[in-house]
C-alpha cells in the first residue's frame, strides 16, 4: 500500500516528537550534571550563597572557576545601615599610593571598588575621575589592565550623568576583570584579597553609621559571622595567617580573630568603639606605604 503525504508527515511528527522525548532528559541531565560539578567550587570555598554573583555574570568575566564574595553584595548587604562615605575617600595620597606588595596592591583595589560603590549609593557624583584613575593604575601594578582603561573612562562618565545603577554594574565588573586577569596569571591567591579589602572598607562606613544610629537589629546586621569566618578561614588554611604571611597578613589575621571575639555573645553597644578601632586601623594599616607589608 502507497504511504500519503500525510502518512509521511505523521510518521516523521512521531519520530521528531519520540526523538525530542528522548532529549528532554537528557538535557536535564546534562544541567544536574553541570550544578553538581559547579557547586563544589561555588560554596566549597565557604563563601556566603548570596554574596555570590550571577553565575552567567561570573562565567562573563571567566571566574567561575573560583569563587570570591562579590563587593556589589556586600555593599548592597550593607546598604541597610546607610553607610556614608568614609572621610578619607579623596585623600590624595591613599588614591595615588604606591605598592610594592601584591596582597596590599589587591586590598587597596577593593576598597576602592568599595568607595565607588558607597559613593553610588549615596549618589555623590564628585571624586570619579580620580577614583577612575586610582582603579587603573592598581590595575596596571597587579599586571590585568587590558579592560580597565575603557572602564576607568566608563566609570567617571556615568558619574557624570549620574547614571547609579549602570556606575554600580561597571564597579562590580570591575572587580570581576581585575579577578580574572589575576585567575589567568595563575594568582588566585592574591584575587581573593580583592574581596578582603573592599569588605573591610565596607565595615568601616557601616560601623561608624550603627554607632550613629544603635539598635539591636542594626548591630545584627554589620558584622556577618559567615563572612568573617570565611576571610579567617582563607587566612588559616593558606599559612597566610603564619609564618608564610606579611607582618601585614599576621596582623590582618589576628584582628579578624579579635572581631570574632566580640561576636561570641552578640554585637552590644558597648563592643562599637572596639569594632571601629579595629577595622580603622587595618584600613589604614593596608592604605599605608610605610612598613611593615
Amino acid at each position: 500500500m502507497k504511504s500519503t503525504y500525510f502518512d509521511v508527515q505523521s510518521r516523521h511528527r512521531s519520530v521528531v516528537g519520540t526523538n525530542i522525548a528522548h532529549l528532554i532528559p537528557v538535557a536535564l541531565t546534562c544541567r544536574i550534571f553541570l550544578i553538581l560539578a559547579i557547586a563544589p567550587i561555588a560554596f566549597g570555598t565557604g563563601v556566603p550563597a548570596d554574596l555570590v554573583d550571577d553565575p552567567h555574570v561570573r562565567e562573563e568575566m571567566g571566574v567561575n572557576a573560583y569563587t570570591a564574595p562579590s563587593l556589589g553584595k556586600i555593599i548592597e548587604d550593607l546598604a541597610f545601615l546607610r553607610p556614608s562615605l568614609p572621610p578619607n575617600a579623596f585623600d590624595r595620597t591613599r588614591l595615588e599610593g604606591n605598592y610594592s606588595n601584591r596582597f596590599q596592591l589587591a586590598m587597596n583595589f577593593g576598597a576602592l571598588v568599595a568607595d565607588g560603590l558607597i559613593m553610588a549609593e549615596n549618589q555623590v557624583s564628585e571624586g570619579f575621575t580620580n577614583l577612575g584613575r586610582a582603579l587603573l593604575k592598581q590595575a596596571r601594578a597587579l599586571g590585568v589592565d587590558e579592560e580597565m582603561l575603557r572602564r576607568s573612562q566608563s566609570i567617571r562618565e556615568l558619574a557624570e550623568r549620574r547614571k547609579w545603577d549602570a556606575l554600580r554594574r561597571e564597579l562590580i565588573g570591575a572587580q570581576h576583570e581585575v579577578e580574572a586577569g589575576l585567575v589567568r596569571l595563575r594568582d588566585e591567591e592574591i584575587a581573593h584579597f580583592i574581596a578582603l579589602g573592599g569588605w573591610l572598607r565596607g565595615l568601616e562606613a557601616s560601623t561608624a553609621a550603627v554607632q550613629a544610629d544603635y539598635t539591636p537589629q542594626r548591630a545584627a546586621k554589620l558584622l556577618r559571622p559567615d563572612l568573617l569566618d570565611y576571610f579567617i578561614t582563607r587566612l588559616d588554611e593558606s599559612g597566610l595567617a603564619g609564618k608564610r604571611g606579611t607582618p601585614l597578613l599576621q596582623r590582618i589575621a589576628q584582628d579578624l580573630k579579635s572581631m570574632d571575639a566580640l561576636l561570641r555573645d552578640g554585637l552590644r553597644q558597648a563592643d562599637l568603639p572596639r569594632l571601629k578601632e579595629l577595622v580603622t586601623g587595618l584600613n589604614e594599616a593596608v592604605a599605608s606605604t610605610k612598613a611593615p607589608r
